[in-house]
């Protein structure tokens, strides 16, 4: 089963980087490896490239990228669609941030990033130009409604593209 599969290599990835994130940090350490999968996974749908590779190694991804693509859209779309299910609330949300004209991106990618991730586009200069400041409220708005507004003041403003993803869960554990 590929779900079972990608499951597994999520679970490597976590306790490889669990695993270095205690050699440098002595407090709590909370991270989403599903969210950091997503981030990079969004990255390897691109272009083939020697990065590409070390993704894919670093995140267990392996070498076939249509399979892992399938793959991570059904485990996307089965985690959305445990909303509400006994008192539990999942929402999972990814946007890619085109924050400079002068940043061109390959139509391409961006229907792929859209398909498998469900990923919200946002070219900031092509709409209405905007300085930096008000693309960095723009971003900061999003994450916010996007966690209910858990998380603020997440960015701060330079990046020329921004991935995010978002990933808000309440229930019991």
């Amino acid at each position: 089963n590929t779900l079972v599969e990608l499951a597994k290599n999520n679970n490597k990835f976590a306790m490889d980087y669990y695993t270095e994130s205690v050699k440098y940090n002595t407090g709590t350490i909370l991270f989403s490896p599903y969210s950091l999968s997503t981030a990079f996974g969004m990255g390897y749908v691109g272009e083939d490239t020697r990065g590409n590779k070390k993704i894919a190694k670093i995140f267990y991804f392996g070498e076939d990228k249509n399979k892992f693509q399938s793959s991570f859209k059904s485990l996307r779309d089965k985690i959305n669609n445990i909303q509400y299910k006994d008192d539990i609330k999942i929402k999972t949300a990814s946007s890619y941030w085109i924050c400079y004209a002068s940043q061109r991106v390959m139509r391409s990618y961006l229907s792929s990033i859209n398909q498998i991730y469900n990923t919200s586009v946002y070219d900031l200069d092509a709409d209405i130009p905007i300085d930096r400041e008000q693309k960095t409220k723009l971003i900061i708005d999003w994450i916010e409604t996007q966690t209910i507004p858990i998380i603020k003041n997440m960015v701060s403003p330079g990046g020329l593209q921004i991935l995010l993803n978002t990933i808000y869960f309440k229930g019991k554990w």
